[in-house]
């Protein structure tokens, strides 16, 4: 009698879950998820302020931009990207009787500074498109 044994799945680690590569032919490409707090350590290297300042700092951005599109305000940020309030109306699942009721989602539309710089070719040598902020 053979046995088949299934290899587990990668665990998520305190770093981040793991998750399929968006281009599995770049070797390049990232494939980890950045946690937050990788998030706040990054940013306090960056800036060389304490990484309790730029948590509170994270904490009070978040908070700020939730509540603002919350009451429907569009959050605009120039040279990033907007953020604004979008509903979505309810529909009747396929299979069963029940249905899904209208809801509401942040939705997310990043600036064309923002898509250059993230679609800037590898191909190419050349200087990548800096990320302007007004």
């Amino acid at each position: 009698m053979a046995v088949h044994v299934m290899e587990a799945p990668p665990t998520s680690s305190r770093r981040g879950d793991l998750r399929e590569c968006e281009n599995p032919a770049d070797e390049d490409a990232p494939c980890d998820k950045i946690t937050k707090r990788d998030f706040i350590t990054r940013v306090a290297e960056t800036s060389g302020q304490p990484g309790r300042v730029v948590s509170t700092v994270y904490e009070s951005i978040i908070a700020t931009l939730v509540d603002a599109v919350t009451d429907g305000e569009i959050v605009e940020l120039t040279g990033f990207g907007s953020f604004r309030k979008q509903y979505h109306q309810g529909h009747k699942v396929r299979f069963g009787r029940s249905s899904i009721g209208a809801y509401t989602v942040m939705r997310f539309k990043a600036s064309r500074a923002t898509n250059r710089r993230i679609n800037v070719s590898k191909d190419p040598p050349g200087e990548p498109i800096p990320l302007m902020i007004q």
